[in-house]
């Protein structure tokens, strides 16, 4: 099991720390010009925010700690506020993920959805989720980039596998 989660987080961080280079070449009200009410969260800022905040909400649930509410764009008005707080947060999840052998992996969490709905779900199945949902909103962060004339770097999985010599 580590060696199918492992990579998996190695690689959501790989991408989110492209796309940051990237956004962090754009001028600086790009990061908070609203792009368009069809993406999930209309900003840049907040869409990495939302990334970057779902992983410490299902950290905390992991954890047995629940987290109040995620935290909000306004908190990062630069792209480099934002990568600080993320540097920590990534270290943090990287060291609960890498303290996790395979029995631990497979253990059921039960937890509550932001709505108060109980779920139970194997940890492993919520690690992938989380890079899952990282995928996602990287999809869309990608569009905004091309929307702003500036191309994105690729983030498949592949490529990601490939130059980690996998």
């Amino acid at each position: 099991m580590r060696k199918l989660i492992g990579p998996l987080v190695d690689f959501n961080y790989w991408a989110n720390r492209r796309l940051l280079g990237t956004v962090e070449t754009l001028p600086a009200d790009a990061f908070t010009r609203e792009l368009g009410r069809e993406f999930s969260v209309p900003t840049l800022q907040g869409m990495l925010v939302h990334i970057m905040s779902a992983e410490q909400v299902w950290l905390g649930r992991w954890r047995g700690v629940s987290v109040a509410a995620p935290e909000r764009a306004d908190g990062y008005p630069t792209v480099q506020t934002l990568r600080t707080r993320w540097e920590t947060a990534e270290r943090d999840f990287r060291a609960f993920v890498e303290s996790q052998g395979d029995a631990e992996l497979e253990r059921v969490v039960d937890y509550r959805a932001n709505d108060g709905q109980p779920y139970r779900s194997a940890l492993w199945h919520m690690i992938q989720h989380v890079v899952n949902h990282g995928t996602h909103h990287r999809s869309e962060v990608a569009t905004m980039l091309t929307r702003l004339g500036q191309a994105p770097l690729a983030t498949d999985l592949i490529l990601y596998y490939r130059s980690a010599g996998g």
